[in-house]
């Protein structure tokens, strides 16, 4: 038989019984974190906890007896603001425990054997905003319309460092010839 003693919270911890779910996540931050991650999760109907291998199942019944010693060590506003002991019954305790279902709840679609990767990750950087008034970070290309003679027009599209090919004027065959700016 093994023996687990889990940390009470501090004195200092109020909660608001008609808002479980803020305990909810006091007790994963305060009990089930490692690394600044959630290691406690709630999929398909079944707990599992992070045991420094891997997620095996819990009973529920281990959540719920974990849940009563950490609202039995914390406080709530009494008349006159001032905190008075949490005095956790059933009512508040499943009332936690369905927050922290919500909480820890792990997608169904999500199949074992899967990487956990991303929970509780910070969220990414913003974007950076481009005023409409900066230039592209890329040349623009230009099209060059030069008028030949007898009616006959040679188009040329020019690019910062590539000379596009352009038909040739006696035959059929297509050439490079090297950037000119007219």
């Amino acid at each position: 038989m093994t023996v687990v003693q889990l940390p009470a919270p501090s004195g200092d911890l109020v909660l608001n019984p008609k808002d479980p779910m803020p305990a909810a996540r006091a007790f994963v931050d305060a009990h089930h974190h490692l690394d600044g991650r959630r290691v406690l999760h709630h999929h398909r109907g079944t707990w599992r906890a992070w045991d420094g291998a891997c997620y095996p199942a819990i009973e529920e019944a281990e959540i719920r007896a974990e849940l009563w010693g950490f609202l039995d060590g914390a406080q709530r506003r009494g008349k006159g603001k001032r905190p008075v002991p949490y005095q956790p019954n059933r009512a508040r305790v499943s009332d936690v425990l369905d927050a922290l279902r919500a909480a820890c709840n792990l997608p169904a679609d999500v199949d074992p054997p899967a990487w956990l990767v991303g929970l509780a990750a910070p969220p990414p950087a913003p974007r950076p905003k481009v005023a409409r008034s900066d230039p592209p970070p890329w040349p623009r290309p230009r099209v060059l319309v030069r008028r030949a003679g007898r009616a006959k027009a040679d188009v040329q599209i020019q690019t910062s460092a590539v000379a596009l090919a352009r038909p040739s004027r006696n035959s059929d065959e297509v050439r490079a010839e090297p950037e000119a700016v007219a």
